[in-house]
């Protein structure tokens, strides 16, 4: 794989990335680990609070695989109500004018999803919102393109859920991302994310460990 980066939390320190909150704590924990003894934990702890990793001034991401694990459990969806979400991954180009691609669990008419929404949200996939209280592996593949050439697909424990081939999907590349709940609304509760892999040639999957690439216990990104 042409990695980009990787992460799997097993240095239990967030020291090495820029980490921003508000009504809401970012840590370590080893309250729940999809693969080995931590996770990055995002506790929201009042309305509409936000916490994330954050990578800024990246050169431009224009086409990649992305694949996290996430955790969240049943305290998340009892508090989701019509229009309430959390955002899991947030994207701006370089001049922080565009969000060319973001990741969000969400309710919607009272049915809870999660949606992939790309170009300022003038495109999405969608899939139901699986069952709580377990890790779920979310994969995407984006490819950046202003005319019909873009492409973005969505997998879910590694069943692909939808995908839009051909499409307008953004006029600029990815310059800053972030992790963990960088947006909320109206939620209280927290999500777990873990194994982290950005690739930007190959589809990663379900089996793919960070610790298989000799990078336990440290971060790896380009």
């Amino acid at each position: 794989m042409a990695k980009i980066f990787s992460e799997n939390f097993e240095s239990n320190d967030l020291g090495l990335y820029n980490v921003s909150s508000s009504d809401a704590t970012i840590t370590t924990s080893s309250d729940q680990a999809h693969s080995g003894t931590y996770s990055l934990k995002c506790d929201i702890t009042s309305n509409d609070g936000s916490c994330e990793l954050n990578f800024l001034g990246r050169d431009g991401l224009g086409e990649f695989y992305m694949r996290f694990w996430v955790y969240f459990d049943s305290d998340l969806t009892d508090d989701m109500g019509d229009g309430d979400s959390v955002y899991l991954f947030y994207t701006f180009d370089a001049g922080y004018t565009t969000s060319p691609l973001m990741i969000t669990l969400l309710d919607s008419g009272g049915d809870d999803y999660i949606a992939v929404a790309y170009d300022d949200w003038n495109g999405s996939l969608w899939a139901n919102l699986p069952a709580t209280d377990t890790w779920h592996c979310i994969e995407v593949y984006y490819k950046q393109h202003d005319t019909d050439q873009g492409e973005v697909k969505f997998w879910l424990n590694g069943v692909l859920q939808d995908e839009a081939i051909g499409v307008d999907s953004g006029s600029a590349e990815i310059g800053h991302f972030w992790f963990g709940a960088p947006d909320t609304t109206s939620v209280t509760a927290a999500v777990y994310l873990d194994d982290i892999v950005i690739d930007s040639s190959k589809y990663i999957g379900t089996g793919y460990h960070v610790s298989q690439d000799g990078a336990t216990g440290s971060p790896y990104h380009t």
